[in-house]
């Protein structure tokens, strides 16, 4: 079906570039641009597959009769790094959207604590699991509108506005938690406990078990689901894709006939909702409520974007290249954990990885503008 002038080209969506991202090169230069765009998550899997291939080398058994191929691809290892993933794989799919919409929210680590506080707090109150979820989610998503709401209509600078609901949620789950204390297993139903829980037909894990019978299945399952949705949403969606030309150029955007105050609100409300439902899952997984949960995640959510391929300026991303960021980010913690080296130079080297990603996309945005 071909798209109308409301909608950016085929082409720019099945790559995540807009053409004002085209058109800011000029030339040869927009046409490179857009070709390392569409190879971007290509590249960022390349290189995913390599620190797989190096860390699976490096942590070789030392005896034949060791069963796994290595530590970095055992069973309970892969399990390990999948559970471990699944609260910065929500996150980034709407911090994707707010960014290619040329904004971005830190306030995503204390909406994803005030979620999950108030979901458990319905629950502990006798409501039934779909309520106390849903009261979750409509959390999130009122704490997003919120953020929407000042960027948008008020003109507050994302930074300052996200800031400030950072500031306002965690101080809403500190102030409850002393004084009603922290919130126990024992007080929650469950049906809830099993969605963070519970393996592949409900069945748990003895030892090794299989991949099929993994603890946190369906919180790895509902991971997925929101990352192919996502994805697939940004792309096709006409609506949505109006992200693109809004963070490509925000005023030709506006003077297209984009009502750019109502996207920007929503790419925002959409950022709440993810930070909700990773809140509510997080919960059900460790049976509690803590005002440390999602505690200084909001950079490394950003940061992993980056390397996925989103471009900080706006205009340019995908939810799967974030995903790839999340899944690069997490095999080098995880592989520099295992062959020993000291935690201190862990933070050097992933933080030195992504300075590097930064750098690159600072200087390919200084290309677009033509600088």
């Amino acid at each position: 079906m071909a798209d109308d002038h409301s909608a950016p080209p085929r082409d720019s969506t099945t790559t995540g570039e807009s053409s004002a991202v085209a058109e800011a090169g000029g030339g040869i230069t927009g046409a490179a641009l857009l070709n390392m765009a569409r190879l971007r998550e290509f590249a960022t899997l390349l290189i995913v597959i390599a620190v797989v291939i190096v860390f699976h080398v490096k942590t070789l058994p030392q005896t034949q009769s060791d069963p796994f191929p290595s530590v970095f691809l055992s069973p309970n290892n892969i399990q390990a790094m999948l559970r471990g993933i699944t609260t910065e794989a929500i996150l980034v799919v709407g911090m994707t959207i707010v960014i290619v919409g040329g904004a971005f929210d830190i306030s995503v680590g204390s909406i994803l604590a005030l979620s999950g506080l108030a979901c458990v707090f319905a629950l502990k109150c006798g409501l039934p699991t779909p309520i106390g979820v849903l009261i979750g989610l409509l959390t999130g998503s009122l704490c997003g509108l919120i953020n929407g709401l000042f960027v948008a209509r008020v003109g507050i600078s994302p930074l300052i506005a996200t800031m400030g609901m950072m500031m306002v949620a965690r101080g809403l789950v500190i102030c409850y938690i002393h004084a009603a204390g922290p919130v126990r297993s024992d007080d929650l139903p469950a049906s809830f406990a099993a969605i963070g829980k519970a393996g592949f037909y409900g069945v748990r894990p003895a030892g090794e078990g299989g991949f099929l019978n993994m603890q946190g299945f369906w919180v790895m399952v509902v991971t997925l689901a929101t990352v192919l949705v996502g994805d697939v949403l940004l792309r096709n969606l006409r609506w949505l894709r109006q992200v693109y030309y809004m963070g490509g150029n925000e005023k030709a955007a506006a003077l297209s006939g984009i009502n750019v105050a109502r996207v920007r609100t929503v790419t925002f409300v959409i950022t709440g909702l993810t930070a909700g439902l990773a809140g509510v899952l997080n919960s059900a997984r460790y049976g509690t409520a803590s005002y440390e949960a999602g505690q200084g995640i909001e950079l490394q959510v950003i940061a992993e974007c980056v390397i996925g391929g989103a471009s900080l300026v706006g205009g340019q991303g995908t939810v799967l290249g974030a995903f790839l960021g999340v899944v690069l980010v997490n095999c080098i913690k995880t592989g520099l954990t295992q062959t020993g080296v000291p935690p201190d130079w862990r933070f050097v080297i992933v933080g030195a990885a992504l300075v590097f990603f930064v750098t690159l996309d600072v200087l390919v945005a200084k290309r677009r503008r033509g600088a």
